[in-house]
């Protein structure tokens, strides 16, 4: 009954609580132009990153100049990098439950549309956002890589990530000792491991646990040389890595949809681990 009660509340104040947000972004903190296209992009890395290819894709297109985007202000940087020529507005923590009902609201004028990467857009293909999106390096000084691996006692080249975790290490993905017994064999090789968490509390002698920062992500990956991930929204964001990049699905119908394939992008070594 009071589960009921509860989901009812949430029922009513949501759309409220939405359009009180549509109203704060349109009016105070957007002021647009007349003409001006805004879009909300979010609220997860993989989403906002191929949303960021799709937009420039579509931008090219229409010979748009320059559009507005609103980003949570934890992906502000990543945005800010790679659409330089476009209105970058932060925009404060939104809850997650929200962004499917400001996809379905489009704002009389100028529009402000939720993009997750669904391709619902006019004249464009998922191979042309595939060779955008290889296209799509963060800018960042060299040197602040190369004194992370030296700092982290890593040899560039001969350095194995892993990304085991979800929501930015927060689920451990598959179970730890699949993970350990990898690391283990990584290690026997004669290779640096370095998992990707927050959790300082992985367990293993033989890896360093260390969250990376995410501007320095994608070109970490390049320089270690090896990326192991599950498929989540990391496996997005290091596309434009030159390195050899494995990507664990857990069956066949996870590949399918989720695939590289799908966008045209051959350089990931996908593995079905369900062997169905």
């Amino acid at each position: 009954m009071l589960k009921t009660l509860n989901t009812g509340i949430k029922l009513i104040f949501a759309p409220l609580m939405l359009g009180l947000i549509i109203i704060i972004l349109e009016r105070l903190v957007v002021r647009p132009k007349k003409d001006e296209w805004c879009f909300i992009v979010g609220p997860h890395l993989g989403d906002i990153f191929i949303s960021l290819g799709i937009l420039r894709v579509y931008k090219k297109k229409m010979q748009i100049k320059r559009i507005c985007i609103l980003v949570d202000k934890k992906y502000y940087f990543i945005v800010k990098s790679l659409n330089v020529d476009d209105k970058i507005i932060r925009m404060p923590h939104i809850p997650e439950v929200l962004y499917p009902m400001m996809n379905a609201y489009r704002v009389r004028r100028p529009g402000i549309i939720s993009t997750p990467p669904d391709f619902n857009f006019p004249f464009i293909n998922r191979e042309e956002v595939g060779k955008e999106l290889k296209r799509s390096l963060v800018l960042v000084e060299k040197y602040k890589v190369l004194r992370l691996f030296k700092d982290l006692n890593l040899h560039i080249g001969k350095t194995v990530i892993l990304f085991p975790f979800y929501s930015g290490g927060k689920y451990l993905s598959l179970n730890e000792s699949f993970w350990n017994d990898l690391i283990n064999k990584i290690s026997d090789l004669g290779y640096d491991v370095v998992v990707n968490s927050n959790d300082m509390e992985f367990g293993n002698k033989n890896c360093l646990v260390y969250n990376i920062p995410l501007d320095l992500m994608q070109k970490f990956v390049e320089y270690a040389g090896v990326a192991i991930s599950i498929r989540s929204g990391i496996c997005d964001f290091i596309i434009p890595a030159k390195a050899l990049k494995i990507v664990l699905y857990y069956d066949k119908d996870q590949m399918l949809y989720w695939g590289f394939k799908n966008y045209d992008i051959s350089d990931f070594k996908e593995i079905n681990l369900s062997k169905s």
